[in-house]
C-alpha cells in the first residue's frame, strides 16, 4: 500500500465548471461538500462571450454529490472532470512535505 501511494499519489478529481450560475454553484460546493473554489475568467473561443470558470478539487464521494447538484443548478453547465494523480494543499494530504 505504501508503494502504491508513493508511485500513484493520492488521487482526487478536479472539476472545471463553466456556467452562468457560478455564484450558486460556488455556494453549493462550500455548503454541500465543504470544498473551496478558485474562480477564473473564461472567454468562449467561438462566441467570444465572457463567462466564469469555477475550479475545485474533491474526492470520489464528493464528486458524486457535486455532479448531482451541478446538474440541478445549471443543466447547461459545461463541466470537465479530470482525474488527478495527486493533490497537495489545504484540505489534502501533505505528509511528505512536513
Amino acid at each position: 500500500m505504501l508503494e502504491k501511494t508513493a508511485i500513484f499519489g493520492r488521487n482526487a478529481f478536479a472539476l472545471m465548471i463553466i456556467t452562468k450560475k457560478h455564484d450558486e454553484i460556488k455556494e453549493a460546493i462550500y455548503e454541500r461538500i465543504d470544498r473551496g473554489v478558485t474562480r477564473l475568467k473564461a472567454i468562449g473561443g467561438y462566441s467570444g462571450i465572457e463567462k466564469e470558470l469555477v475550479l475545485t478539487t474533491m474526492n470520489r464521494q464528493q464528486l458524486y454529490i457535486a455532479k448531482e447538484f451541478i446538474t440541478q443548478i445549471d443543466p447547461n453547465a459545461f463541466t470537465l472532470i479530470i482525474s488527478t494523480k495527486e493533490v497537495l494543499g489545504e484540505g489534502f494530504h501533505r505528509d511528505d512535505l512536513t
